[in-house]
């Protein structure tokens, strides 16, 4: 029996719960050093610490938008929706895959696979190159390992919760798409990044976002709402990311320091493996 719609409220609550948390940790941390309290005593330098790269000016933090919640959130909601074998979700999400199968009967392609990750990519690429965005290369790959994390995780659990057959039959983890998760995910990292200073570039990683979704939808690897759902993990990802950066930078760092050891969070989705990688600078 298919999962009523209980799957996709919890789903909802629980993106909105994470990235709400994470933004009031962030403001109470912003209210303390705006407040003059006094810094904790310095360290020795020659022992390691963990540090996260400091901005070149105090990262402020990153503020929700009511459209920064409700749009991500709605379309994991529509998306759920699709479980329930009595919703319009649910018939759409089968006559849609039957008739791209009707059309395109042996499609395939390769292509879906590389173009997730190439927003994040280009937006790392661009900022080395000297494109101005609102973090440097370096950070900016550290925000998207946060966000990575988050979107991988994430997806694998819903999908083992969800449970839903994929449209050719192969496995019963449809439910959401992680390509699409991926894809959002670093479109969405590239519109935050040069929103700011280049409007125009900013949105057209959502370009190679919406392709990868309709790319695994002509493979019949996922349904409409599975895609749907992806991309608002995905949106929601990226924003708690950049809620939890600056707490994590806040909190391990110190001015003028030189960050000696950096712990990042990892997941593998081929292996479904998450874990943490360690770097330390001599």
């Amino acid at each position: 029996m298919r999962p009523t719609l209980k799957l996709p409220i919890c789903v909802a609550l629980w993106s909105v719960l994470l990235i709400s948390g994470t933004d009031c940790l962030a403001q109470r941390l912003d209210f303390a050093t705006a407040s003059g309290n006094p810094e904790p005593p310095s360290r020795d330098t020659t022992v390691p610490h963990f540090l996260i790269p400091q901005t070149v000016e105090p990262e402020r933090g990153f503020h929700l938008t009511a459209a920064g919640i409700t749009i991500p959130a709605a379309l994991i909601g529509i998306g759920a929706s699709g479980l329930s074998t009595n919703s319009p979700m649910y018939k759409l999400n089968h006559s849609t895959a039957k008739e791209i199968y009707e059309d395109h009967p042996h499609f395939y392609t390769w292509v879906d696979d590389y173009l997730k990750y190439l927003p994040a990519a280009a937006t790392a690429a661009l900022e080395a190159a000297g494109v101005k965005g609102k973090h440097t290369a370096g950070q900016t790959a550290i925000i998207y390992a946060i966000s990575y994390a988050i979107m991988g995780i994430s997806t694998e659990a819903v999908k083992h919760i969800a449970r839903e057959t994929r449209p050719d039959g192969t496995d019963d983890l449809s439910f959401p798409s992680g390509h699409t998760a991926t894809a959002f995910a670093s479109a969405e990292l590239m519109r935050l990044e040069f929103k700011d200073t280049h409007p125009l570039l900013a949105w057209s990683g959502y370009l190679a976002a919406l392709g990868t979704g309709a790319l695994r939808m002509y493979k019949q690897r996922h349904y409409a709402g599975d895609v749907a759902a992806g991309a608002g993990v995905g949106i929601l990802s990226t924003e708690a990311a950049y809620l939890i950066y600056p707490v994590l930078q806040r909190t391990f760092s110190r001015k003028q320091a030189t960050p000696k050891v950096v712990l990042l969070p990892a997941y593998d989705a081929q292996w479904k493996t998450a874990g943490v990688n360690f770097t330390y600078h001599f």
